[in-house]
This record gives structure tokens, sequence and C-alpha cells, in this order.
């Protein structure tokens, strides 16, 4: 099953955050743009939940995208900019035709 170029529709944004010396001991937090393509983002599911007494909301995505060049490729805890969300990877998967992959997020807060 080969993906279709229609079944993109939605464009993304994929940024990486790193650690970068402050010069003075410590260390500020950047993102860097590591790839934007276009992708399919579907929202699987809504879930709130009690986590150590606090109120917690999960909406889980699943975005579906082409296997990119691999020193672009999106890993857990890189972040998905998505219309007016914030998604944090959760776990990568391979697409059922070898030129695909599934990136796992849930909503940033």
């Amino acid at each position: 099953m080969r993906l279709a170029a229609g079944e993109l529709r939605d464009r993304i944004l994929v940024k990486r955050e790193e650690r970068v010396s402050d010069g003075q001991g410590g260390s500020t937090k950047t993102q860097n743009v590591l790839m934007s393509c276009w992708a399919r983002v579907k929202p699987i599911a809504a879930k709130d939940a009690v986590i150590a007494m606090k109120d917690v909301d999960f909406r889980t995505h699943e975005i579906l995208i082409r296997i990119p060049n691999p020193d672009r490729m999106p890993s857990i805890h890189d972040l998905v900019i998505w219309q007016s969300y914030t998604l944090r990877i959760k776990a990568t998967r391979p697409g059922a035709d070898r030129g695909s992959l599934f990136l796992d997020c849930v909503t940033e807060v």
C-alpha cells in the first residue's frame, strides 16, 4: 500500500528542544526547527484523568508523515506545531508501506 499525496493535508512543523550553555554554569532551552512537512493529523481520543490528585486532560493525536531524511527524523520528546496546537511526540512507529512514519502525540500544556 503506497501513501498517496492527497492523504497528507495538514502542514506541520517539527521542533527539537536543546539545552545551550549560557556561559555562567547554567543552560537555556532553545527550540530549533527540525523539519516542516505535509501530514495527516488525526485526533484519536480525548481522556480526562486524575493523576497524583491533579486533574489532567490528555488529547491524543496520531500523525502520519512520509519518512524524511535520516538526519531530520522526528523522535520522542520532539514538538509538533499543528494549527494552534503544540503536541509532544510520545512514540514513533513505521507505517505499513515502509515509506511512512506514525507519530503518537499528546497535547502539550
